[in-house]
C-alpha cells in the first residue's frame, strides 16, 4: 500500500485508488478494490481491449466530506432525529477509462457493484469515545440504516464497529453518514437557582431567631 498526499493507492495488476478529497476527510483503506476487475460488468471485454491496445483502465473511489447541506443530508438528519450526525460523506466509485494516445480519459460513476466492497473509515477524532453509533446512507433517493454485523445484514450489506474503524461492506455508493447518541444526563444547575440558597439559609436563621425572642 501506497500513500501520496492524500491518495491512496493500492498496488495490484490492475490501476485502483482511493482518492481522499481533503484534510477533513478520515484517510479511508479499500483492501479489496481491485477486486472489481473480476466483474465483467465494469471491467469490460471492450476495457480489456482498450488496455491490450496501450490505453488504461483504472477504477477510483472518492471520498470527501459533506460540509454544504443537501437534500441527502436532510433525509438521513430525519431518519435519525435520535442521533447527532457527526459526519458526512460522499463516497462515490468511477471508472476512468483512456485510450492510447489521449491525454484525457472518460470517466463514468459506477452506483453500485455485484460484490461486496470492503470500506474502512478512521473514526475521526471528535467522535472517539461516542456510543450509539450508526452508519446511515441515501441511495437512490431512499434513505435507510448500515445494519451493524453480519448476522443482520439486509441485500448483504452492514457494516462492523471498534474502537478504531469503522468498516462498511457495502454495494451502493452514495451519501454516507455517522451518527451516534447523545446523552441525555444534564449537569447540576447553577446561576440563579444556586445564588438562592445563602437567602433560604438566612430566611431560615431569622425564623429560628425568632422563635428564641417569643419564648
Amino acid at each position: 500500500i501506497e500513500i501520496n498526499q492524500g491518495t491512496l493507492k493500492i498496488s495490484s495488476e490492475k490501476k485502483s485508488e482511493v482518492q481522499v478529497k481533503d484534510k477533513k476527510t478520515p484517510e479511508v483503506v479499500v483492501p479489496n478494490l481491485s477486486k472489481l476487475y473480476e466483474d465483467e460488468t465494469i471491467y469490460t471485454p471492450e476495457d480489456r481491449q482498450i488496455e491490450e491496445n496501450g490505453g488504461s483502465v483504472k477504477v477510483e473511489l472518492a471520498v470527501q466530506t459533506q460540509v454544504v447541506s443537501v437534500p441527502d443530508q436532510t433525509k438521513i438528519k430525519e431518519m435519525a432525529k435520535d442521533k447527532k450526525i457527526g459526519l458526512f460523506l460522499d463516497i462515490s466509485l468511477f471508472k476512468v477509462v483512456q485510450q492510447a494516445g489521449e491525454t484525457s480519459g472518460n470517466t463514468s460513476q459506477i452506483t453500485h457493484t455485484n460484490q461486496l466492497l470492503s470500506i474502512v473509515i478512521p473514526i475521526p477524532a471528535e467522535l472517539n469515545g461516542r456510543k450509539g453509533i450508526e452508519l446511515y446512507r441515501v441511495h437512490n433517493g431512499v434513505p435507510s440504516i448500515i445494519p451493524l454485523g453480519a448476522e443482520n445484514a439486509i441485500d448483504g450489506e452492514y457494516c462492523k464497529i471498534d474502537s478504531q474503524n469503522i468498516t462498511l461492506y457495502v454495494q451502493n455508493f452514495s451519501t454516507y453518514a455517522i451518527g451516534y447518541s447523545v446523552s441525555n444526563i444534564t449537569s447540576p444547575k447553577t446561576g440563579e437557582e444556586s445564588s438562592q440558597l445563602p437567602w433560604i439559609l438566612l430566611g431560615l436563621g431569622l425564623v429560628a431567631a425568632g422563635a428564641v425572642v417569643l419564648k
